[in-house]
């Protein structure tokens, strides 16, 4: 079993060292999306874990254009490749350099793609006998990891603990908003979704682009007896944005069996964790609804749409037929997903600032009180 995890600094290298681990990952700014080192902090902290034992990894694992690329390789040539006993890339176009122009063993990051079992064999075949690793997607349900397992000629590495990067664009989203910026300084704001009551969701700047980070963060610990039989080789924790290096050895004597140490770990990690599709990926479940011939627009009568319900207490409606309008007392038809029609008359309406409303046209919202059976994406009519 070999435990890994990326670091930015010394002491973060001091708790992987004391807590046994097997490999530690460094990435600097111009070659890792979240690597914060120079390359002269890079290979002192190598020759640190190199002395300690501890496998090196050098992370190059940004996304590139042909022009950063090329910049790119600035670094990459500064860099004392004899501190790294391995390289771990993402981009093809990285992946074919090292090939060609180091001798260094290889570790393949797969996670934002190639989750069918073709793709990611036609990759170990394309690599030849350096790929030493596999890094595939958090995405892959369990029971499917176990059969790639079987099937995959060489060790596969999954993560145990890190933060789920839902969005990530080359583009710089949070700079603007700061209009005093300079340099490549690194932001970091608080995103919500206006569409719906979710937030939470960190954004983050640097100079590689900007990147959305799911409020809750991935773990496996707490099926970690499953994970245990899927045969997978490695596992990682990424510790860096909740700077909790101080769990890397109770994690790491939990994984060994040296004591039940859950429960401890769950309430000093600071974020809420979820399992994502390790039991099941039904992220399809929606293309069901998507396409339900009971949600499919009929102009006659046509109103909106419900966009939130709050049981017990309300329902919101988007007003989208700029030919419709409604007041008090009419009666309206709402539409479920299901086929179902709910009847309900129209005995008081408020905005969205709660002030009530006799009428409504085009563009409004309408706040309305909850009616049993409808739930988000009804079509609403209105019933003459």
């Amino acid at each position: 079993m070999i435990l890994t995890a990326p670091i930015r600094s010394e002491e973060d290298l001091d708790h992987l060292i004391a807590a046994n681990f097997n490999e530690v990952i460094i990435g600097t700014k111009g070659l890792s999306r979240f690597g914060e080192l120079t390359p002269s902090q890079a290979k002192a902290l190598a020759q640190k874990a190199q002395k300690a034992g501890l496998k090196t990894v050098l992370d190059w694992d940004i996304l590139m254009t042909q022009n950063i690329f090329e910049i790119s390789l600035g670094e990459f040539h500064s860099m004392d490749l004899s501190c790294f006993d391995a390289i771990r890339v993402q981009d093809p176009g990285a992946l074919e350099y090292v090939l060609e122009k180091t001798t260094h063993p290889i570790q393949l990051n797969l996670e934002s793609g190639n989750h069918n079992l073709v793709g990611i064999l036609n990759w170990v075949n394309a690599v030849g006998e350096r790929l030493e690793r596999l890094i595939l997607s958090f995405e892959l349900p369990g029971q499917l990891m176990a059969q790639y397992t079987q099937k995959v000629p060489v060790p596969i590495e999954w993560p145990l603990l890190t933060p789920i990067l839902l969005f990530y664009s080359p583009r710089s989203l949070i700079k603007p908003l700061f209009p005093d910026a300079v340099g490549e300084e690194a932001y970091q704001v608080m995103g919500k979704s206006e569409e719906s009551p979710h937030s939470g969701f960190k954004v983050l700047e640097n100079r590689h682009g900007t990147f959305m980070f799911n409020p809750k963060d991935f773990s496996l610990l707490d099926k970690w007896q499953e994970v245990k039989e899927l045969g997978l080789r490695a596992f990682r924790f990424d510790l860096r944005q909740g700077n909790c290096f101080d769990l890397a050895s109770p994690l790491a004597a939990m994984l060994r069996g040296e004591g039940e140490l859950l429960a401890e770990i769950k309430e000093r990690y600071p974020a809420h964790a979820i399992r994502g599709f390790f039991s099941a990926n039904k992220s399809d479940v929606l293309f069901k609804k998507l396409k339900n011939a009971q949600l499919r627009r009929r102009e006659t009568g046509f109103l909106g749409e419900v966009m939130d319900v709050m049981k017990k207490e309300s329902i919101a409606i988007h007003l989208k037929n700029p030919n419709e309008s409604i007041s008090l007392g009419d009666e309206i038809r709402i539409q479920t997903p299901e086929g179902k029609a709910k009847l309900t008359h129209l005995n008081s309406m408020f905005n969205t600032n709660g002030e009530e409303i006799v009428n409504a046209s085009y563009g409004d919202i309408v706040i309305i009180p909850h009616l049993g059976g409808v739930s988000i994406r009804s079509a609403v009519y209105l019933n003459s």
